[in-house]
């Protein structure tokens, strides 16, 4: 049987979970995801990615962080996050949904290890993280990016686990004006399996090198 349990909204704003993902131990759960914070502006709602370490047998949070560029005042927000050993990786966005946002951090701590904000160079247009998957040495991450106000293409990051140095990109454009994206990934071995969307026929399934 399922049974649900519930953490408190510690504001008057929306949050929103994206994903979690359980510790080694059992002990543990970590939640991503985005939490708004208002209108600064007056105009343009605001928010924050965040990350929560959660401890299971009574639910409360060890220890909690936000990420987001500027004082808060731009949008952010975290779609995954993993384990790996004493580490843990999130990815998502920050800057309006415009650059793609990875970080490492200390999962004991909750202390940065080393993060990392990407943008294409096209200015307000989207990419975002929303999923990845690890190896032994690297991270690879599915999202989906535009370089205009038309159409999105599926985009797939490697990058080094040791630092967060991008090591290689693959955009992929099955159609044009069209938006598609990456929205899965999964290593196995020497090939990469990602899943996403195109506009009209809804799914595509591709398998790549890495």
């Amino acid at each position: 049987m399922i049974q649900p349990w519930y953490l408190a909204n510690l504001s008057s704003y929306p949050e929103f979970g994206y994903a979690a993902y359980p510790d080694s131990s059992g002990d543990y759960v970590y939640l991503v995801g985005r939490k708004d914070i208002g209108r600064p502006f007056g105009w343009h709602q605001s928010s924050r990615g965040f990350l929560q370490k959660i401890k299971v047998s009574d639910k409360t949070v060890v220890w909690s962080k936000e990420m987001g560029r500027g004082l808060g005042t731009y949008n952010g927000g975290l779609y995954d996050v993993r384990e790996d050993g004493d580490d843990l990786y999130v990815t998502g966005y920050v800057w309006w949904g415009t650059d793609l946002y990875v970080e490492k951090i200390n999962k004991n701590t909750g202390a940065t290890i080393w993060k990392k904000e990407d943008n294409l160079g096209w200015s307000w247009l989207p990419w975002k993280g929303l999923d990845f998957d690890i190896d032994s040495d690297h991270i690879y991450i599915a999202s989906n990016t535009t370089a205009n106000d038309q159409d999105a293409d599926m985009f797939l990051t490697k990058k080094r686990k040791s630092d967060g140095v991008t090591v290689a990109t693959r955009r992929h454009n099955p159609s044009s004006n069209d938006w598609d994206g990456y929205t899965n990934v999964l290593v196995n071995g020497n090939y990469l399996y990602v899943s996403g969307y195109r506009e009209y026929d809804k799914s595509n399934g591709i398998v790549t090198g890495k």
